[in-house]
């Protein structure tokens, strides 16, 4: 897709419909469905983590003309573009949007306004595409789409600039004492930690087009002491709507690097739910959980397994945890996989995934370093 970036995660744009029962529906920019679900009591840290377990949310909108507080709450700690119609969409909107998709009216709502928000997009996203293909840009298509979508008033140039200032002489590096080799970070830390400095980044970029519309805003507001009501009164005005803009939006962007670093520090682990190991339930649900190096998944039965499965999953995966002993385990699976056994595991379901502490998971794989050491020796003796 020309929006996709396999190494970064999908841009995402969500509808939300609140109350007891929260409706969420996720598109990707080219309106495929990526999640459609809905829980009772979920509340905004649960959506939050949800949400950024799918992607990294860019449009949230609703189909009321004044957004709720929980739509509103959202879309700013995601820094997301917030999307709302002029009047409330009638029913027949709705069921026009969404067809018969959604198992109940909340999900019928949230994909609404999904597809209503993506809709309202679609011009400046025709826009983009047209201008980065003319300027030979498309691999700079995911990042300028999470700049334009997120920051208003910013071009396709201006995005471009941001994201390839001009180079700058490399400092002279500092010889410092040689450290003693630390332990590798999990991979999900890691990812994590990129993230936030891609964030710190655009944070930074941000304050430099503060100051350009600061001092834009600085002269024509001099100049404007001096006339009456003129056209560039009407300039001002809208210079300063921009800068104000800006400013909330550097708010949000300060806001979640702090989530982003509250989560670093949470000890968290995001677990990949499998019914089974076997082609069909893989089929299915390989493209909406989008496997990645380092990921830890949370299989009910791991009896049922295919080979083609197993070998596929062992590339991006090396732990297992069941919920149900297994009534036996595959050499296979033994093999490839560390098989940690989850049914003391203390685990918090949030939409589609699963949370779990991840001092709870090393103690596991703790307990399993033990067993299979335990298992050598006894080996060992008996030869």
């Amino acid at each position: 897709m020309f929006w996709d970036r396999e190494d970064r995660k999908p841009l995402l744009v969500v509808g939300i419909d609140p109350g007891t029962t929260v409706g969420c529906a996720v598109l990707s920019l080219d309106g495929e469905v990526l999640a459609l679900f809905s829980e009772r009591g979920l509340g905004q840290d649960g959506a939050v983590a949800a949400l950024h377990a799918l992607g990294r949310v860019v449009v949230l909108g609703t189909d009321k003309s004044a957004a709720p507080s929980l739509v509103q709450k959202l879309a700013a700690r995601f820094g997301a573009r917030l999307v709302a119609p002029n009047r409330d969409l009638s029913i027949e909107e709705k069921r026009e949007l969404c067809g018969a998709e959604g198992k109940n009216p909340h999900e019928m709502d949230a994909l609404a306004s999904a597809r209503f928000s993506l809709k309202s997009i679609q011009q400046l996203l025709r826009k983009m595409e047209r201008q980065l293909s003319d300027a030979h840009a498309e691999e700079d298509a995911y990042e300028v789409a999470k700049v334009m979508l997120t920051t208003p008033d910013v071009n396709v140039k201006q995005a471009l600039e941001l994201l390839h200032p001009l180079e700058r002489p490399a400092p002279v590096p500092h010889v410092a004492e040689p450290l003693a080799p630390r332990a590798p970070e999990p991979p999900e830390l890691a990812r994590m930690r990129r993230e936030r400095d891609a964030l710190a980044q655009q944070n930074l970029t941000l304050k430099k087009v503060l100051s350009k519309l600061r001092r834009k805003s600085k002269r024509v507001a001099e100049a404007l002491s001096r006339r009456e009501e003129t056209p560039e009164r009407v300039a001002s005005q809208s210079s300063q709507r921009a800068l104000e803009n800006a400013l909330k939006q550097l708010a949000v962007l300060r806001k979640e690097l702090q989530e982003r670093d509250r989560a670093l520090a949470s000890g968290m682990v995001v677990l990949k739910p499998l019914a089974n190991l076997s082609k069909g339930e893989w089929g299915v649900q390989r493209r909406f959980l989008r496997p990645r190096k380092g990921d830890i998944f949370l299989v009910r039965d791991p009896n049922t397994a295919s080979s083609q499965v197993v070998e596929e999953l062992s590339a991006v995966c090396d732990t297992l945890v069941y919920l149900e002993p297994p009534k036996s385990i595959s050499p296979e699976l033994a093999v490839r996989f560390v098989l940690l056994d989850g049914s003391s595991l203390r685990v918090q379901h949030i939409g589609p995934f699963a949370l779990a502490s991840r001092d709870d998971i090393d103690s596991l794989r703790s307990s399993r370093v033990n067993v299979d050491r335990l298992l050598v020796e006894h080996r060992e003796r008996l030869l």
